[in-house]
């Protein structure tokens, strides 16, 4: 559940850690979704049997399909100011995926 605070109150949400979200499964069909839409069908993302090959052993979701899916989690673990209509996800281009 978003945490929400007054804007006076901004300082002492420094540090604040929210709960974690429940579960989310990325199963193979969401995967071929997003390997349409963006046109990525890299065979480590959608050919299962060519992928079993690889150090990985399937198929694995692609980083920017991770990275897509921070609006939602954001619902569990972000804090939103009292007051405010909307609020943007900010993502540094530098943003690395250590792991699968």
């Amino acid at each position: 559940m978003m945490k929400t605070i007054v804007k006076e109150d901004i300082q002492s949400a420094i540090g604040y850690q929210g709960e974690p979200s429940p579960w989310f499964e990325i199963d193979q069909s969401r995967i071929d979704g997003f390997a349409d839409a963006t046109l990525d069908r890299q065979f480590i993302h959608v050919n299962p049997e060519q992928a079993k090959k690889t150090p990985f052993g399937s198929t694995i979701a692609h980083g920017l399909l991770s990275l897509s899916l921070l609006p939602y989690f954001a619902e569990h673990f972000a804090i939103k100011i009292e007051g405010t209509e909307m609020a943007f996800i900010m993502v540094l281009i530098g943003c690395a995926l250590s792991r699968p």
